[in-house]
């Protein structure tokens, strides 16, 4: 991201405001390098729904870790769209895979939460992403099929 952001310019990635561009910053290493449970418990699958799924402990820490970080950045940044700065940034690119994840494990989030884990998911970059696993599941089928 930082190699694009170099390519088309800090401002297509990150807030331009200091103290809204630290916090993303922070939401970002902190995705890249944490919630192991949620990460464990709940393997990312655009394509499936998993009924009756329950967090541990672990993981539900993990959760509302999250759901306070993207409360905190769109109540105190987000007035400018529905992502956690406002625009679509760095931030939103990190966090798709936990909105994914939300999705598929039918994770329950307040109104906010479902509000831009909605903006997220009908992405033009994440819709692309789900078609291009459609067509991976595809792929497979004809393997299998073959095999």
């Amino acid at each position: 991201l930082e190699y694009l952001a170099d390519k088309v310019g800090r401002d297509r990635f990150w807030p331009k405001d200091p103290v809204a561009r630290g916090m993303a910053r922070s939401m970002v290493a902190e995705m890249h390098s944490s919630y192991q449970a949620l990460r464990s418990e709940c393997p990312m699958n655009v394509r499936r729904r998993f009924e009756g799924f329950e967090p541990s402990e672990a993981c539900r820490g993990d959760i509302l870790r999250i759901l306070g970080l993207w409360a905190e950045a769109r109540s105190r940044f987000g007035n400018g769209g529905p992502f956690l700065f406002g625009t679509f940034g760095a931030a939103d690119v990190f966090f798709a895979p936990v909105v994914s994840r939300f999705i598929s494990y039918q994770i329950p989030v307040p109104g906010f939460a479902a509000a831009y884990m909605q903006a997220v998911w009908e992405h033009e970059w994440l819709q692309t992403w789900i078609e291009a696993s459609e067509n991976e599941e595809w792929v497979i089928e004809q393997y299998e099929t073959i095999a």
